[in-house]
């Protein structure tokens, strides 16, 4: 009986220490010059960006928030500081 219950607490702390290595860090996508394209284009350009993140990073695109900065509207900065 003992050794199938250290048999199972050894696959517990297994999938504990697999799940701590899945754990990403926080990140923040940033597209800058957004003055430069249309609206239609920019919300085009994020959906893409979020899907190629997503796909590369291994994250929800959901988790991947993207940040607009446009230095001629003066938009965005405030965030990134």
């Amino acid at each position: 009986v003992n050794s199938v219950n250290k048999g199972e607490g050894k696959s517990k702390h297994h999938k504990q220490k697999q799940k701590k290595k899945m754990e990403l860090p926080p990140i923040q996508i940033c597209l800058t010059k957004c003055d430069l394209v249309s609206q239609a284009h920019l919300a085009r350009r994020v959906v893409q960006v979020r899907q190629d993140f997503s796909d590369a990073l291994r994250r929800q695109p959901s988790s991947l928030p993207i940040m607009l900065v446009s230095a001629k509207a003066g938009l965005g900065f405030n965030n990134l500081r």
